[in-house]
């Protein structure tokens, strides 16, 4: 996935040099750091581990590149990525993002060689009932590709710096 940071105050000028910090829940809904985290396969402790999180600082273009997988869900969430941007140690953003509703459905019905996803099944919270996403259309990603080939995604997340 890539995600282009951008100056709002710049005509949407690149910026280049800014940490983007990205985390987000395993395929079975569980995060890393975190402790007593209830779920569909019980409640599980994952303070000791460190998956699914990175930081990358962006390029002259004021992008950066992840390859992660797509994140589970859990109770009361629609699937999403969690962003942290940051200059200097000072912190610009914290968002959240997430992807077209027919690619999530298509990977958790359909993406059987990875059992989570299938055996989890579809996520009960729609966009539109999500508390952090509700009106928030501009925070889905641009996909393209297939589970088979493998899924490109693309965010522009502008900040007014």
């Amino acid at each position: 996935m890539i995600v282009k940071v951008v100056n709002t105050n710049n005509n949407c000028a690149p910026l280049v040099g800014y940490d983007v910090y990205v985390w987000h829940c395993d395929a079975d809904g569980y995060y890393s750091y975190y402790a007593n985290q209830p779920g569909y396969l019980g409640t599980k402790s994952y303070t000791g581990g460190y998956f699914l999180r990175g930081v990358q600082t962006t390029d002259a273009c004021g992008e950066v590149v992840f390859n992660t997988i797509l994140p589970g869900w859990y109770t009361g969430r629609y699937t999403h990525l969690h962003l942290a941007v940051s200059l200097s140690a000072t912190l610009e953003a914290v968002t959240q993002m997430t992807w077209p509703a027919g690619v999530i459905a298509d990977v958790y019905a359909n993406a059987t060689s990875y059992g989570s996803y299938t055996a989890h099944g579809q996520n009960s919270t729609t966009l539109s009932s999500d508390s952090v996403f509700a009106g928030n259309a501009g925070q889905i990603a641009t996909t393209t590709g297939s589970i088979a080939a493998g899924f490109q995604s693309q965010w522009v997340l502008g900040i007014a710096v």
